[in-house]
């Protein structure tokens, strides 16, 4: 045993100098960090991910089981679509996807992978249910999605735009006016559409935001019903109890003082409509409202996207846009080409001539939603970054590449590439109490894009992502195009 012993002390101490196994993790190195809770960014830096998590940030060496060098590149948090609409397809109608198998269903596959091609890796839909959201979730690839319940008056605006026999199931959570309780269909209980009631409901099934209208109607629905000014604050007070922001589509002048008088969080588009005003009092009602939004510490989501994307169904730019191929599979954007894919232009066009562009109500309605948003913006009104994505059955609207176009009419509206990098992550992380994203910081879920540029200076860096990092996982830009397959 004594001659073991030598033996057994030299084992223990060669163990002891044997080199440590690599802590687990995938570490990014070389990298300028910018996150938008730190005044300066982070040069040559380095971020560990462990699973779904960031795990440090640090300027010195960090180690791991896998090594991705940033090449002197920019690492950013995700970003955050405040705004958009998961389910709806572009001007695929039931007859079209009879008539054209399969472009429905390639649509729907490439739709979260071009989220995240432009750098969205969490969005919001703001008029959709827990069921949907957890089957989007369960997808293996594709941003985050949460979503806002959709507070929409029974027979009202967008509960209009379906069949009746289906409009209760798609918004479940729709409001109704206690006069009018012979309408609802005798399977309903009138209580449980009051807005406390409504509110309760959409907390219980996971809802982070309520959605509200007023919308008196456009096309041949007109004369909507909507909320009263009384239940549109009952929402405000039961949503804030539950900490949820109130964010109420309103898309014109009387629409915004309506939502400014009921007091909500958010408005959602721009005052496109000018409810009958001209000339100086136009002018005069516009500032008005600039001053009541700001006074009651609201913000503003201006959507410029959902005008130009009807105006793009008149102009074969959008089409052409190189960009486009990467948000859109190969067939479905061969088919928006095709006289088939263009009746919802001849539908918006009407009696205007289509070969002759855009209607003339799209270059005045965008021009007036560009002059109050830059209004609100030299106000210090806080603006918030949502594309709406699709506004409406339009292809002028793909997924993530809507959101990209929505950044430059950001920048030409006078709000500065820092100011639109805020909105887009911690701005919109704070707005929807998503307290685990929108920065760079051990702890926060794992979601971040590395640019070759520096987005605080040009908003084309968000054209160089070269990867996204989604919930962890190292995606190569070029693999989540739709061009890839």
């Amino acid at each position: 045993m004594t001659r073991l012993l030598p033996l057994l002390a030299f084992l223990a101490g060669a163990a002891c100098m044997a080199p440590a196994p690599a802590p687990a993790g995938l570490v990014i190195s070389n990298v300028t960090v910018v996150s938008p809770d730190r005044g300066q960014p982070l040069v040559n830096a380095y971020v560990r991910i462990v699973g779904d998590r960031i795990d440090a940030v640090s300027l010195s060496p960090l180690a791991g089981k896998q090594v991705i060098d940033g090449e002197g590149g920019f690492l950013i948090p995700g970003l955050i679509d405040g705004h958009v609409h998961l389910d709806v397809l572009p001007v695929l109608r039931p007859q079209d996807e009879a008539k054209h198998p399969g472009l429905a269903e390639a649509l729907r596959e490439q739709e979260p992978r071009s989220y995240l091609y432009f750098g969205f890796t969490t969005v919001i839909d703001l008029a959709r249910d827990p069921g949907f959201i957890a089957g989007w979730n369960a997808r293996p690839v594709r941003p985050d999605a949460f979503f806002c319940g959709s507070a929409a008056m029974l027979e009202g605006y967008p509960m209009v735009l379906v069949p009746p026999q289906i409009a209760t199931t798609l918004f479940p959570y729709f409001l109704h006016d206690p006069a009018k309780a012979a309408s609802l269909p005798a399977s309903v209980n009138p209580a449980e559409h009051q807005p406390a009631a409504v509110v309760e409901r959409m907390a219980k099934d996971g809802a982070i935001c309520v959605k509200t209208y007023n919308e008196p109607g456009f096309g041949p629905a007109r004369n909507l019903p909507n909320a009263s000014l009384e239940q549109v604050k009952a929402i405000v007070a039961a949503a804030r109890a539950r900490d949820m922001p109130v964010i109420m589509h309103a898309n014109s002048i009387r629409a915004q003082q309506f939502a400014t008088e009921a007091g909500v969080d958010v408005i959602a588009h721009g005052a496109w409509n000018d409810s009958g005003y001209t000339g100086e009092a136009k002018v005069k009602a516009m500032d008005e409202l600039v001053a009541g939004i700001k006074a009651k510490a609201m913000a503003y989501q201006p959507t410029f996207r959902v005008i130009n994307g009807i105006g793009d169904m008149f102009d074969p730019a959008l089409l052409n846009d190189p960009r486009m191929a990467h948000a859109t599979p190969p067939a479905l954007l061969a088919w928006f080409r095709t006289p088939d894919a263009g009746w919802m232009r001849q539908e918006m066009a009407g009696d205007w001539d289509a070969s002759k562009g855009p209607p003339p109500f799209v270059q005045s309605a965008l021009s007036q939603g560009v002059a109050i948003a830059t209004k609100m913006n030299q106000a210090g009104v806080p603006i918030v970054f949502g594309s709406d994505t699709p506004s409406a059955v339009t292809y002028g609207n793909p997924p993530g590449l809507n959101g990209r176009l929505e950044m430059q009419y950001w920048i030409d509206s006078g709000i500065s590439p820092p100011a639109l990098f805020h909105a887009m992550t911690l701005g919109n992380a704070d707005l929807f109490n998503l307290d685990d994203r929108g920065v760079i910081a051990a702890g926060k879920k794992a979601h971040m894009l590395l640019l070759r540029q520096n987005p605080l200076e040009d908003v084309a860096a968000y054209d160089s992502i070269v990867t996204v990092f989604s919930s962890g996982v190292a995606i190569p830009r070029g693999d989540l195009s739709a061009m890839a397959k």
